[in-house]
């Protein structure tokens, strides 16, 4: 793919957007293209590095993405993979701590 991103594949090469154009109504956040071939072409490159990113909605597979504010006044797409960590299992439990003053309850 030619023009992918050389320090981060996750960002999505088939969305570009640019700064909007000063003359648009102030409901506009910026213009921009999507280039179909580019984002298909990426999605089957990257393969199983998106399964984190994948997910299915009412019968239909999607892509989760995070929209990024960049330094040229618009905005950057990339593909969100990101899995939380799954707690460690401890056998420990946890009971409340109980502190016992004699019937006293102010903490002072």
């Amino acid at each position: 793919m030619e023009n992918q991103n050389k320090k981060n594949p996750l960002v999505i090469t088939g969305i570009k957007t640019f700064e909007r154009n000063p003359k648009a109504p102030d409901f506009v956040v910026c213009d921009g293209v999507l280039t179909p071939k580019l984002l298909i072409e990426q999605i089957k490159e990257l393969g199983q590095n998106l399964d984190d990113a994948k997910q299915e909605y009412n019968g239909n597979i999607q892509f989760k993405f995070q929209i990024l504010k960049n330094d040229y006044g618009s905005f950057t797409f990339k593909f969100n993979n990101f899995k939380p960590q799954k707690a460690q299992n401890n056998d420990q439990t946890t009971e409340p701590i109980l502190n016992v003053n004699d019937g006293d309850d102010l903490p002072f």
